[in-house]
């Protein structure tokens, strides 16, 4: 099973399951509107990770010089 190496990946994995949670014990399902909104949520948390990364590898790089 995959790893989560950082706290943000499971911020991720932590609204999915929110969302999950809600639609079993409240009854609502959701709608296209809160589709749109998680959608644009979780691709800009998965560029926030992607350039955190990219960041990191750059000081890692700078460092070893």
């Amino acid at each position: 099973m995959m790893q989560l190496k950082s706290g943000k990946g499971r911020e991720i994995l932590g609204l999915l399951a929110f969302l999950v949670v809600s639609t079993v014990f409240l009854g609502e399902a959701p709608t296209a509107i809160h589709l749109i909104g998680g959608a644009l949520s979780l691709g800009g948390m998965w560029l926030g990770l992607r350039r955190g990364t990219e960041a990191s590898s750059g000081q890692s790089e700078q460092a070893a010089r």
